[in-house]
């Protein structure tokens, strides 16, 4: 609260802010907080101070608030980006030109965030306390999507971006070699 309020620099704010997020997020706002704070900042220094601090709390949490929203909003995106991919490469009666123009058509939205997210589920689902043989299919198929969704990405890039493409299909290092040498 203190940091925020003293910055001199407003444009510094977000930076502020950004950077402390998990306190934001986790503090115990409730309006016992904001009273305490609030009749703290009028002992120490009157109307003008507790008013400033009122400001500062009240920026502090529209910020969290949108910042949280935009989060939810390009997790919900990610989400549906990823089944929609999911749904047509495991879809029996699609074929891979399907698949092709559904990734070419979804290219744009390839970003660092879904690739994240992609790599996430892929954790998320070999960090399970019990691997099952679906949630290896599962990995599996996952794995083969975050390759062609690279391979989109790299398809304006050349060759040596498809290769490196094909490479982060294989967890194995005598896989990788092996595609390596075929591709030299």
């Amino acid at each position: 609260l203190e940091q925020v309020m003293t910055t001199s620099k407003p444009e510094h704010l977000p930076s502020l802010m950004t950077k402390n997020m998990d306190v934001l997020v986790n503090m115990p706002v409730n309006s016992t907080f904001i009273t305490n704070l609030l009749d703290e900042a009028e002992q120490s220094g009157g109307e003008e101070l507790q008013q400033n601090v009122m400001m500062t709390i009240e920026f502090m949490l529209s910020f969290v608030e949108e910042f949280v929203n935009q989060t939810k909003t390009i997790d919900d995106t990610n989400k549906h980006l990823l089944g929609r991919i999911f749904r047509e490469m495991t879809n029996k009666e699609s074929g891979e030109e399907q698949l092709d123009e559904l990734l070419e058509k979804e290219k744009d939205n390839f970003t660092p965030s879904f690739l994240r997210h992609l790599e996430n589920e892929c954790e998320r689902i070999s960090n399970a306390p019990k691997i099952t043989r679906e949630s290896t299919r599962l990995i599996e198929t996952l794995r083969v999507i975050q390759t062609r969704v690279l391979e989109e990405l790299g398809s304006d890039l050349g060759e040596g971006a498809l290769i490196l493409g094909q490479l982060m299909g294989y967890d194995d290092d005598n896989e990788r070699m092996a595609v390596l040498k075929t591709t030299s």
